[in-house]
């Protein structure tokens, strides 16, 4: 297949630089006949999309006169309020039989001055012949007057295309054979249905687009086809950030096409009915579906290609997947394309992006906002080792046993629960692990951070300098200073639900803490149904619902009802916690006066339902939700460990 992308390969050089600043080099020809007579004819340029009327367009125009062979611009004119001109010559002699091609460029107003810096410009073009003086596409008299129009421009397009691809033409059969919008094809060489009539359509159709039709037609020779060569819209930004069903986004770039049928955008897989163009193309407001949901924003071009205008955008009162195919496996990609295996923990990492504990993939995965993931570190299959037979590795050589919680240190590195190997990991921004605390034993042993003994690390969290360890075997909740001393902060080591301080009360099963502003922790658990407060002071209480009564209730204290609280984070402007209540299918929120209500997910006959669904909030559905993160924009990230992937709600 072979395409020609500019239409008179021949002149190509030289005409984009006069194109560029029509009053350059002006050359002169061999004279062989005496001073050429004032060129004169009109400009007919069609209405277009951004132009009101034809004067509009006409006045003004640059008209210019370049010989063939050589791609000179010989001289060049203006043309009047009505679109006519006359192009005198000082000294030309033209050449008897020569080709000239007479160009008309016009800047486009499309909203401003078309003279503005940086305004588009778009050219008509005819071919002369010079015989005892001259004629052209459209008169057989000598100097009887010269037309540029769309369709001239479409013979002379379909003549340097074809040029460029081989084929010979004698041009002087060409003259003539024009006539308003009609072609005599007797003798030239080109055809009127194959050549002529869809140029003059194309010619027609980047004029309307304001594009210049002389470089956005191609030919491809080997089918005898020619194209539209359309600028793919750019998008330089959206407005607004957030959307909502029902309401409009703008989106500003570019080549936004306004003709019927050429574009549809696209809400995941759900279409927009409505949206409109700017005159000048450079933005588009669409009408957002009311059933649309957060996912990628698409635009589909002619032929069905389909652009990415945001690769994950977001709607207000929705649930959408950022990552992840609800299949368990390990695939690095965007969106969809992407794989997990039972994700546990999503956190920010220092540069903004988010970190993913793949569980069962025995990785940690980092993502973008926008749903790109890649592997961070880990071999991708669980290995026993403690704190002498760990070796210091980077990114895929790394090994861990069951991953879970992972914290954003001070200093700009993870610390991750390595859980089944009763270690903490280090990994720093390059993907380097080593060991950060444990010596990998199974135990309960205070003390220096090399000698301390953990049991099943689940969860960390700082608050300020202090590392807080949630050690689930354990039944503690462990403290680390930034000198490395390792103490119980809560906990007596047994299973139970009594309230007391420190390591007088007991934990069953914790998994999870946040802390709110005033400094008190919150536990989730996996072997009670509530969530428990501990102050600064290490005092204990049942924050809300009730350790023992597993259900789904939303309530006050202990009349809520829930089945098995996973994660929990804190929204600093007011203390209240969001939790994923795991075994109820659920994200819910309870207020700083223990009030509990459901923030997304469905729930049928009392009790959430386990699935996999993107829509309105309440619509959503989820499958054993885990870790969660709360952006300071209000955006909750879920790492919904039974469809594998991660969820975003947009509140």
């Amino acid at each position: 297949m072979t395409a020609s992308k500019h239409p008179i390969a021949p002149l190509a050089l030289g005409l984009l630089l006069v194109t560029a600043g029509l009053g350059g080099c002006l050359a002169t020809p061999t004279a062989t006949v005496a001073t050429a007579p004032a060129l004169r004819g009109e400009v007919r340029f069609p209405v277009r999309q951004a132009q009101a009327t034809l004067e509009e367009v006409a006045d003004g125009a640059s008209v210019t006169l370049f010989e063939a062979a050589s791609g000179n611009a010989l001289a060049s004119t203006v043309t009047n309020a009505g679109g006519a001109f006359v192009l005198s010559f000082a000294g030309l002699s033209p050449t008897p039989g020569g080709v000239y091609y007479l160009e008309a460029l016009k800047g486009l107003a499309m909203g401003g001055d078309p003279n503005r810096p940086g305004a588009r410009a778009a050219r008509l073009r005819t071919l002369l012949v010079y015989d005892g003086g001259w004629k052209s596409l459209t008169n057989t008299t000598p100097n009887a007057g010269v037309a540029l129009s769309a369709a001239t421009t479409a013979i002379a397009t379909v003549v340097g295309l074809k040029q460029a691809t081989g084929t010979t033409l004698d041009l002087s059969k060409l003259v003539g054979k024009v006539s308003g919008s009609s072609f005599d094809q007797t003798g030239t060489g080109l055809f009127e249905a194959s050549d002529f009539t869809p140029v003059l359509g194309l010619v027609t159709s980047a004029l309307s687009l304001d594009q210049d039709p002389l470089v956005s037609i191609a030919y491809d020779a080997g089918k005898g086809s020619y194209s539209l060569i359309g600028g793919i819209p750019g998008v330089l930004g959206m407005s607004p950030a957030i959307g909502t069903p029902g309401g409009t986004v703008t989106v500003r770039g570019m080549h936004f096409d306004p003709r019927p049928g050429r574009l549809a955008f696209w809400f995941g897989a759900i279409p927009a009915a409505t949206w409109s163009i700017a005159a000048d193309q450079t933005s588009a407001t669409v009408t957002i579906p009311a059933q649309a949901y957060s996912a990628e924003f698409t635009v589909q071009q002619p032929g069905g290609v389909r652009q990415t205008l945001s690769a994950f955008y977001q709607l207000r009162g929705t649930v959408g997947t950022l990552a992840g195919s609800t299949i368990a496996g390990w695939a690095d990609g965007a969106g969809f394309g992407a794989q997990f295996s039972n994700p546990i923990s999503v956190v920010p990492d220092a540069d903004g992006a988010l970190v993913v504990v793949d569980h069962s993939g025995h990785r940690v995965r980092r993502m973008t906002r926008l749903g790109q993931v890649t592997t961070l570190a880990g071999v991708g299959y669980p290995v026993v080792q403690d704190a002498t037979t760990s070796v210091a590795a980077v990114g895929l050589s790394a090994s861990f046993n069951w991953p879970a919680g992972v914290a954003l240190s001070p200093d700009g590195s993870l610390v991750l629960a390595d859980k089944k190997n009763h270690l903490l990991r280090k990994i720093t921004r390059d993907g380097l692990v080593s060991v950060f605390g444990g010596t990998g034993a199974t135990g309960s042993v205070d003390g220096a951070l090399a000698t301390a003994q953990f049991n099943w690390p689940s969860n960390l969290k700082y608050r300020g300098s202090d590392l807080y360890v949630v050690d689930q075997g354990n039944n503690k909740i462990r403290k680390i200073t930034p000198d490395g001393t390792v103490t119980t902060f809560v906990g007596s080591g047994a299973a139970g639900n009594t309230e007391g301080t420190s390591t007088g009360a007991e934990l069953n099963n914790p998994h999870e803490i946040a802390f709110d502003s005033a400094g008190n922790m919150f536990v989730t658990s996996f072997g009670a149904y509530n969530l428990r407060k501990v102050t600064p002071g290490g005092v204990t209480s049942s924050f809300v619902g009730n350790p023992t009564t597993q259900g789904y209730a939303e309530g006050t204290g202990a009349a809520a009802r829930m089945a098995g609280v996973h994660s929990v984070v804190t929204d600093p402007s007011d203390d209240s916690l969001y939790f994923t209540d795991w075994g109820n299918h659920l994200v819910r929120k309870v207020t700083a006066a223990s009030v509990t209500s459901l923030v997304a997910g469905t729930v049928s006959a009392g009790a959430g339902v386990a699935g996999y669904a993107d829509g309105p909030l309440a619509a959503a559905k989820f499958r054993n939700p885990a870790g969660l993160y709360r952006a300071p924009d209000g955006t909750i990230y879920v790492a919904d460990e039974g469809n594998h992937c991660i969820r975003v709600i947009t509140p």
